[in-house]
């Protein structure tokens, strides 16, 4: 099943508590994973790709 909003939101408070680059995207319509309709994918990859090059993590 689905993680709930309400833990990710935990989980991003708790991480950014101790100082870590966290961030919590919530995009509308998306699900978890693979499980994400096609028409949330274009705002959830900005989101992951833009962390992942954040960070030197591909371009």
């Amino acid at each position: 099943g689905a993680v709930p909003v309400s833990q990710s939101q935990t989980l991003d408070a708790m991480l950014k508590a101790v100082g870590a680059d966290a961030e919590l995207h919530l995009v509308a319509g998306a699900g978890h994973g693979f499980s994400t309709p096609a028409t949330a994918w274009p705002d959830a990859e900005k989101a992951m790709f833009g962390f992942l090059v954040k960070h030197g993590i591909g371009k």
